[in-house]
């Protein structure tokens, strides 16, 4: 194994640690270790729709922004609710 699959391996080690998701361990892998791991979150996604899905229309922005709300109101902590915000 060559020592760049070695240390691609740490984004894994760091995904299995308590607390630690895909976007912190992409964040970690090349911000601390230079590895080309992305960090991808909600701002990521958005820039991403702005600029390679132009085509899509109004009615589809609309009906996808409506599904994703509907899923946080199902996922949100109803005792919790700000920890939930902050962790998004």
């Amino acid at each position: 194994m060559s020592l760049m699959e070695n240390f691609l391996q740490l984004t894994k080690v760091f995904q299995a640690l308590k607390g630690i998701g895909p976007y912190t361990a992409g964040a970690i892998s090349s911000i601390a270790f230079n590895l080309p791991q992305p960090a991808v979150d909600g701002k990521c996604h958005a820039c991403f729709w702005l600029v390679y899905l132009k085509s899509i229309t109004t009615l589809v922005i609309q009906v996808i922004a409506r599904y994703f709300k509907a899923m946080m109101e199902i996922l949100i902590d109803p005792e919790r609710p700000g920890d939930f915000q902050s962790s998004l």
